[in-house]
């Protein structure tokens, strides 16, 4: 009785998003609720169908996050693209990563510089995620392979820095850049494996 609870409790966009009813997710969106506002989740009793890697997180049994967030971080790629096609569509962009909790989500647009940051950091999310069909999709909606963030990190740089080889792979064959520095920085790493795997191997020829 204590788990239905607690099901019911949780803020119903995020709860559909866990479900990957994006059906619902759309009915939600569109009466208003706010897919860039952070709410309290329970890792520890998530739903059953939600990816048991998504939630190894270092804030220990509760996450406060965005549904968009939530959605990039589960690999929803069909929830992804409804909240963005949602969000374009009313012309309201905040920051995905630290929403106000007093914003209007009727407030006047942002300016596109604004938008393209907001999704630069969205692509970089999922890049350290490891979500590779979230990175495909972002790229469509106008993320970029070319732009480094407030660091100096590209998202080459930032994909080599967390393992995700794939993604690696990936942002090589879109025409990312790998610089001569780069490029020893990646098969350093690469070189640490005894075991490699073919993506690996690829890049060790890069």
């Amino acid at each position: 009785m204590a788990c239905k609870k607690e099901e019911e409790e949780k803020p119903q966009l995020h709860r559909k998003i866990l479900l990957r009813d994006n059906k619902s997710v759309q009915i939600l969106l569109e009466n208003g609720q706010n897919p860039l506002l952070e709410e309290e989740i329970n890792i520890s009793n998530t739903i059953e169908q939600a990816p048991r890697a998504a939630f190894q997180s270092p804030f220990g049994s509760s996450l406060k996050e965005s549904a968009l967030c939530l959605a990039i971080r589960c690999g929803y790629v069909e929830t992804v693209k409804t909240i963005l096609d949602h969000l374009n569509n009313t012309a309201t962009y905040s920051s995905f990563f630290s929403p106000s909790s007093t914003t209007s989500f009727n407030a006047a647009p942002t300016s596109p510089t604004s938008t393209q940051t907001n999704i630069q950091k969205a692509f970089l999310f999922a890049v350290l995620c490891g979500e590779q069909g979230v990175c495909e999709l972002l790229l469509q909606y106008g993320a970029t392979l070319h732009q480094s963030d407030s660091f100096g990190v590209s998202p080459l740089q930032l994909a080599i820095s967390v393992n995700q080889w794939a993604i690696v792979e990936y942002f090589l064959d879109q025409g990312a850049e790998l610089t001569d520095k780069l490029r020893n920085y990646l098969h350093q790493k690469l070189k640490s494996y005894q075991n490699k795997s073919a993506v690996q191997d690829r890049l060790l020829l890069k």
